[in-house]
């Protein structure tokens, strides 16, 4: 399994979908926010990343290093690259600074998340002929977070809503945003 991992507020990797369950964790540095930026009480540090392929659908599970019920308002992101489209390798459906350039492109579905007033979820697809974000599309269903001394947010998201398949491998990365 190839693994990146960076500093500051992003995790990245790379995942063979298996047909049956399985998880891959990625752990990031506790702490490695720079300190002039505010980090919500740690609430945008992402500690770490589990996924897991149920053989139908993809969950993330993100670990932060802060309580979102304290502070509420961070936004939560997943880039991710399936390769079936050149995709993009900036920019997202809310015009956010985050990028994602894979060895099989750029990303052609990205996952917007927030906290506040009860949190919610998003999924975009990336439309290379028009160069555009498509969606969103409600991801809400399929989204909780837990609040705690580390907080955590999980995200179901169905294969099929990716076009991928058991056998095939994707590339994602993980953002916070204030």
């Amino acid at each position: 399994m190839k693994r990146t991992i960076r500093s500051g507020l992003v995790l990245a990797g790379a995942l063979l979908i298996a047909a049956s369950a399985r998880a891959d964790i990625i752990s990031d540095t506790i702490g490695d926010i720079d300190p002039g930026i505010a980090n919500g009480g740690g609430t945008l540090d992402i500690v770490s990343m589990e996924v897991t392929t149920s053989g139908s659908d993809l969950i993330f599970s993100l670990t932060l290093n802060g309580n979102v019920s304290t502070t509420d308002w961070g936004n939560f992101m997943i880039g991710i690259a399936t390769g079936d489209s050149a995709g993009t390798t900036t920019g997202n459906g809310w015009v956010r600074p985050i990028n994602l350039d894979a060895p099989s492109g750029g990303m052609n579905y990205w996952i917007g998340s927030w906290v506040n007033a009860g949190g919610g979820a998003q999924l975009w697809s990336y439309d290379n002929g028009t160069s555009s974000w498509t969606g969103p599309s409600d991801l809400s269903s399929g989204y909780s977070f837990s609040a705690g001394a580390q907080s955590t947010i999980d995200y179901t998201v169905s294969l099929s809503s990716l076009g991928v398949s058991a056998g095939d491998t994707i590339y994602f990365d993980a953002y916070s945003s204030g």
